[in-house]
């Protein structure tokens, strides 16, 4: 039986480093249209791999405890990733004027890269 906190921590980190991988991915496609494109994508993935990063470290910060706590540490942890997100959305189109389809591509980059992350990286029996 596998240890499902340092399973779930790995995982997390495996998902992260993904998301960091697609930042650079959708960076370096955005230089066809640009260095502002770029600058978008790349930040827009980096939001991403952020929110799943502080989600995952928010979740595991009371390690064993019980199934309310652990439930109940989700449920903020989900909700802090969100505002984090919406914050830094703000900040990226807002402040910052960062092109609006680049970001959200380089969103979904690394959305789609947090699901290839969950592939087993070997066969389990």
């Amino acid at each position: 039986m596998q240890n499902s906190g340092a399973t779930g921590k790995h995982l997390a980190s495996r998902a992260v480093q993904a998301q960091c991988l697609a930042a650079a991915v959708a960076a370096l496609l955005g230089l066809i249209d640009g260095r502002d494109s770029a600058l978008a994508a790349g930040v827009g993935a980096l939001i991403v791999a952020s929110g799943t990063g502080f989600f995952a470290w928010r979740l595991f910060v009371f390690g064993i405890a019980p199934v309310k706590t652990l439930l109940n540490s989700f449920y903020v942890a989900e909700l802090l990733k969100w505002l984090l997100t919406v914050i830094l959305l703000y900040l990226a189109i807002a402040v910052w004027r960062l092109s609006a389809l680049p970001l959200i591509a380089g969103m979904l980059a690394a959305h789609a890269a947090f699901y290839f992350a969950l592939y087993p990286s070997r066969q389990v029996l």
